[in-house]
């Protein structure tokens, strides 16, 4: 009996010591956490730090931190909240009925938390047309996609207390901005259309974002748009197979951000093989592409950067990617100026949690772009004369028109040609 406690002891006093050991020694290999933290740093004595108390803090701070064993810890406590009580334990995930994780910024806008009014919206619209209609101008293309969002495209698992308010951005974006003649790609209407026809899953139980095979539709009908639009051939890739598989990579985001110290069952998706193939007949437009992470996706999954000569990535108008560079730029007005000039499709994309501040900046960029371009500011005089022609097809324009040159003293002719003019100077007017 003295033996068994002896050796019980020294098995207690083992475990107590276990985590100095491992923090000094990192004998046992740990998976590091995910998500985003900021671990506090060391810090070394000095009379004043330890006088002051912040000594005292600080260490503390960084033992809290670094610990041995604390990421086995947290992972034993995820897995144990989530298997006794189904309670994701992460700030952003909320848990749905069956089985599936939501990001809760995602469930917030459906259910209108984010909200920011008709006005507004209406206001953003009538904004993107002005640039829709400089970028007709310039013979390029303009188009905005509306990314899909879980909460919206599976909402039956959704916990009862997350209610759909039709009061919402997405609501008002899909139905105003397609009426002000935007082009627009919605592919929240279009997943829920192919919802019950897909054979594989366009949202992932684990994952915020959509499937491999989501992300192939999607990039696949965007270009497939852009053909439409401006007549030209792009480059396909070929989906050579799609294999049915168990999950993975970021189809399992959410469930990484938890923690768990075991994974739980996967589910069945789709992963379509591609190839690529070059095919000099065929057109590689240029790319300015405004966006959220979702574009990481068509990226990854499609390789969407092959369809096209050159992309420039916005990430949140914040940060520049370019395809065939490792350099992660900042905003720059001249850059973006320039990139806007000599591209030919400008793609501005967002999912539903962020139409509260969509285009995060670039709409205001792109109108001090279209205000500082002199192109188009002298008209020729063809062009002078092709626009007399067409407002003197329209009575009530003639009528105001003359009621100005009687009111400025100028011949009527004379009025006419500096009203085409203008209008010529200004076309986003």
């Amino acid at each position: 009996m003295l033996s068994y406690r002896k050796y019980l002891f020294i098995f207690l006093l083992g475990c107590l010591f276990l985590p100095l050991i491992q923090s000094k020694t990192q004998l046992i290999s740990l998976k590091k956490l995910s998500g985003a933290y900021i671990l506090s740093d060391d810090t070394t004595f000095t009379p004043q730090g330890w006088f002051s108390g912040k000594f005292q803090t600080h260490k503390e701070n960084y033992m809290r931190d670094t610990f041995g064993l604390k990421n086995l810890f947290i992972r034993i406590n995820n897995q144990l909240e989530y298997y006794l009580f189904k309670k994701p334990h992460a700030a952003d995930i909320i848990a749905g009925k069956t089985g599936e994780f939501y990001g809760k910024d995602y469930v917030s806008a459906y259910t209108g938390g984010d909200y920011i009014g008709e006005e507004n919206i209406r206001k953003r619209i009538k904004e993107l047309v002005k640039i829709q209609k400089y970028m007709d101008a310039h013979h390029k293309l303009f188009l905005v996609v509306l990314a899909p969002s879980k909460a919206r495209f599976n909402p039956e698992a959704l916990p009862d207390e997350d209610k759909y308010n039709e009061h919402n951005n997405y609501e008002l974006y899909a139905k105003l901005a397609p009426d002000a003649g935007l082009n627009v790609i919605d592919f929240n209407k279009y997943f829920i259309q192919l919802k019950g026809a897909s054979k594989y899953p366009l949202y992932p139980k684990k994952g915020t974002h959509w499937t491999y095979f989501g992300a192939c539709i999607a990039a696949d009908s965007i270009v497939s748009y852009i053909e439409n639009k401006k007549h030209i051939k792009m480059l396909h890739t070929n989906w050579q197979n799609i294999i049915p598989e168990e999950a993975s990579g970021d189809e399992l985001e959410l469930e990484n951000e938890m923690n768990l110290l075991f994974p739980i069952p996967r589910e069945i998706v789709g992963h379509p093989q591609l190839t690529y193939t070059e095919d000099s007949t065929r057109i590689k437009p240029s790319l300015v592409f405004i966006g959220d992470s979702y574009f990481w996706g068509l990226t990854v999954h499609y390789n969407f950067w092959h369809p096209f000569s050159v992309i420039y990535f916005y990430k949140y108008f914040t940060n520049v990617y370019t395809s065939g560079s490792s350099v992660v730029k900042e905003v720059n007005d001249d850059d973006f100026a320039n990139q806007i000039k000599n591209s030919d499709v400008i793609i501005l994309e967002s999912t539903e949690s962020k139409l509260n501040n969509l285009g995060w900046g670039f709409t205001a960029a792109a109108h001090k772009v279209m205000e500082n371009d002199t192109t188009g500011k002298n008209p020729t005089h063809g062009k002078i004369v092709a626009m007399r022609n067409e407002m003197k097809q329209k009575p009530d324009l003639m009528k105001m028109i003359a009621e100005k040159a009687k009111k400025n003293n100028l011949p009527l002719d004379s009025m006419l040609t500096l009203d085409a003019i203008w209008i010529l100077q200004h076309p986003n007017n």
